[in-house]
């Protein structure tokens, strides 16, 4: 099943000793690549029905100054006819009431290539959770992924996003014998697809850089680009 899920990314580098320590601090960065990937699951059973990669535009995640707001898919909805008399039988029952037969796992994420023993850290303040009154569930999360075998996940760190709630995500990069690992940091939420017109009154989730790291997002706001892959476990 793959997943995915985003945020954004300081390169931090401390001499010790001499040599460099090319740690990966992850941290929510309006200014950073963001990229998405969505997992599918039938309604019935809980099991596997389609993944795919996705846009940034088309992914429920949007920027207020530093807050990244993470909400209910829309796009989904819109593109296969939801509530109409075209909807898609494989997303929709068809009968044009806009019922759906899929709940979606919709990750934003930022990735960088990373190497064997470097530490990774994902920090981020949750602000908002009223979206989970209504049935979502969102995490934040570190993955690596294994370049040589199918981007296989071999490392995963999450966290439930709770209101007030500081976050310091972290883990080494462990040797997976591949030698070449990404790494991907973000939020994933998990629910239903809905109609534009009601996605408002669903509420979001909200997160915003822990704060030992907003002055940095003045210095490094340009963000870093880096390189796309998909995202499988």
């Amino acid at each position: 099943m793959r997943k995915t899920l985003t945020v954004a990314i300081l390169a931090a580098f401390a001499i010790v000793g001499g040599t460099v320590q090319a740690d990966l601090n992850f941290t929510v960065d309006p200014g950073a690549a963001q990229f998405a990937y969505v997992n599918a699951f039938n309604i019935s059973d809980d099991t596997p029905a389609t993944d795919f990669g996705y846009t940034a535009a088309q992914s429920p995640s949007t920027f207020v100054g530093n807050t990244q707001v993470l909400g209910p898919n829309t796009d989904i909805y819109t593109a296969n006819g939801g509530g109409t008399v075209d909807e898609d039988t494989f997303w929709f029952t068809g009968d044009g009431s806009g019922t759906q037969l899929k709940y979606l796992e919709v990750a934003t994420y930022q990735e960088v290539t990373g190497t064997i023993g470097e530490t990774v850290t994902f920090d981020f303040l949750t602000v908002a959770t009223t979206l989970k009154d209504s049935g979502y569930e969102a995490v934040g999360f570190i993955k690596v992924l294994d370049g040589f075998a199918s981007w296989a996940t071999t490392q995963y760190e999450f966290v439930d996003l709770t209101a007030g709630s500081l976050e310091s995500l972290s883990l080494v990069i462990a040797d997976a014998g591949a030698g070449s690992e990404i790494v991907q940091a973000g939020f994933a939420v998990t629910g239903l697809y809905v109609d534009p017109t009601t996605a408002a009154g669903l509420g979001t989730f909200e997160v915003i850089p822990e704060p030992a790291t907003l002055g940095l997002l003045g210095i490094f706001g340009g963000g870093l680009l880096f390189f796309r892959r998909c995202f499988k476990s």
